[in-house]
């Protein structure tokens, strides 16, 4: 079933930072035995840190001050957060 025109109009503010995210990944020819640090957990960060589990990558850690966000980067799959 394609998306409502409402469900589009409010996914349109997440496509730059997914989009910067997969460039990124890409960009950095990232294996799956690399280790990732992504700095910050913010709309970017976090697009970038699920760019790269999609890649493969096993372990990412994201370095992020505020707790809720490094809380959302554990659901989303870092493996560790640390708070900088």
């Amino acid at each position: 079933m394609a998306p409502s025109q409402s469900e589009l109009f409010q996914s349109r503010p997440m496509i730059e930072p997914m989009a910067i995210g997969v460039y990124a990944a890409e960009l950095a020819q990232v294996q799956a035995d690399d280790v990732c640090v992504v700095m910050g957990a913010g709309a970017i960060g976090l697009s970038v840190l699920q760019a790269l589990r999609v890649a493969g990558v096993r372990r990412v850690i994201v370095s992020e001050p505020v707790e809720a966000r490094r809380n959302a980067a554990l659901k989303l799959g870092a493996v560790e957060v640390i708070d900088p």
